[in-house]
């Protein structure tokens, strides 16, 4: 299968908002967090870094979002990595992944990413992927990582 990447629209801040809100609902633990607070720093975060983000195309369908971006000379963070329903369990985000993966080593960085402990495949699909977990956050997320 064919994936192809565009910049993000506006209208796309808004599916990634609410894609990571729907994330946060499921996985957090909502006692650990001021919810209205998160949320806005997310909505800012996804704005102000907008440039970082890509639209997943799988021939002329929108299948999902990924950010990634510079953390520093050494790392590169994947961050927001969302697949749309229909585009679940069919090889695209181990392709995503792959490519990303390929880049990195290309430019001699190392990977990292966090991911909700609850989210269970994608803590798979990382583990699967070569991505270890360096640290725990709070019992609620990993910072998984891949040298």
């Amino acid at each position: 299968m064919r994936l192809t990447y565009q910049p993000i629209t506006q209208q796309d801040v808004e599916n990634i908002f609410r894609m990571t809100k729907e994330h946060i609902l499921q996985y957090e633990n909502l006692k650990l967090i001021d919810c209205d607070q998160v949320f806005a720093w997310c909505h800012r975060k996804i704005e102000h870094q907008s440039g970082d983000y890509r639209r997943i195309f799988c021939g002329e369908e929108l299948a999902g979002y990924v950010a990634v971006h510079e953390e520093s000379d050494t790392k590169r963070e994947i961050d927001d990595f969302y697949l749309l329903e229909p585009f679940r369990k069919k090889g695209i985000g181990t392709q995503v992944l792959n490519q990303i993966i390929e880049n990195a080593k290309r430019d001699g960085k190392t990977l990292f990413l966090y991911v909700f402990i609850r989210n269970e495949g994608a803590v798979r699909l990382y583990r699967k992927m070569g991505f270890k977990v360096t640290e725990t956050i709070k019992d609620s997320r990993y910072i998984m990582e891949r040298k």
